[in-house]
Parts: C-alpha cells; structure tokens; sequence
C-alpha cells in the first residue's frame, strides 16, 4: 500500500514563483507532498494539513511554518485586516507570471 502524505500543498505548477516555493518547501520537509492546484479545482494555493485546508496567504504561512521557515513580511501581512489581504492575494496572484520575470529561472536557493 502506498503512504499517503499527511501534508500537501497545492500550487500553480505553470507558475515559476508558485513551482520554486513547492520546491522549496519540499526541501525543507520532503514529508509535504506538491501538486497542482488545479487537482482541488481552485484558483489559489491551499495547503492541507490533517484535516485542516488553508487558503492563500495562511496556505503559504503554513507551509513555510511546516518546513521550518519564517518570513516577517508574511507575518505583517497576517496582521492586516482580512479584506485587505484578500485584495493583496488577488494583485499579487493575478501578476505573478509578470513578478516572475524579475527572478532568475532557479529560486532553490533559502
């Protein structure tokens, strides 16, 4: 029988921004299995932890917090109310394939 991951992390894999994060996040803790978000049919990274699914910014906080990473610009954006996160999400996901043009082809490096 085949382990089923406790954890998994559901990405844009056409996304260069989206596929390093997974990378890095499977480096760090290979316990956290990467797919496409498209699996979940959903328009967002989500990361599933036991029976707990989070969402957007929270997904990644989880993440990074599971692979033993931190990241203060993340945890203020935590602080700001709900709304205004959203509306972050939502600039920053509909313009990462432009942001990720001013990041070299391999991001593996933390």
């Amino acid at each position: 029988m085949r382990y089923k991951y406790f954890m998994k992390l559901y990405i844009d894999k056409k996304c260069k921004i989206c596929e390093n994060f997974g990378k890095i996040i499977n480096e760090k803790n290979s316990m956290i299995e990467i797919k496409d978000y498209r699996e979940k049919d959903s328009e967002s990274i989500l990361f599933e932890d036991g029976s707990k699914i989070y969402y957007e910014f929270n997904a990644i906080h989880r993440a990074l917090s599971c692979a033993g990473k931190k990241n203060i610009i993340l945890n203020i954006i935590l602080k700001l109310p709900n709304r205004i996160q959203k509306i972050l999400y939502k600039i920053l996901s509909k313009n990462r394939k432009i942001i990720s043009l001013f990041f070299p082809r391999n991001q593996t490096k933390t």
